[in-house]
């Protein structure tokens, strides 16, 4: 076994990534603390590399269309468990 080496490529070495958007609007209210005023995107990561392969940065609009799961921050474990068991189906 090598240690101390870098991969020969790009890889995802994550199963899941979870995209966080702050999505406050009322700039009276605005907290970035308030995690319900967080959105988050869980995506598996076979989805990430069918739609866009190793491509370093993705919009909004993509992660939606390629399926992310939007959830809110209280929903965000089951969330994130749910995608993976239903990737090892």
């Amino acid at each position: 076994m090598k240690t101390n080496t870098y991969a020969e490529g790009l890889t995802r070495d994550s199963d899941v990534y979870v995209f966080c958007l702050h999505d406050h609007t009322e700039q009276e209210s605005l907290n970035i603390l308030d995690l319900s005023q967080w959105k988050f995107f869980v995506f598996l990561t076979r989805s990430i590399e069918a739609g866009v392969g190793m491509q370093k940065t993705i919009t909004l609009n993509r992660i939606k269309t390629l399926g992310a799961i939007e959830t809110d921050y209280d929903n965000l474990r089951d969330t994130i468990i749910n995608a993976i068991r239903s990737e090892s189906k």
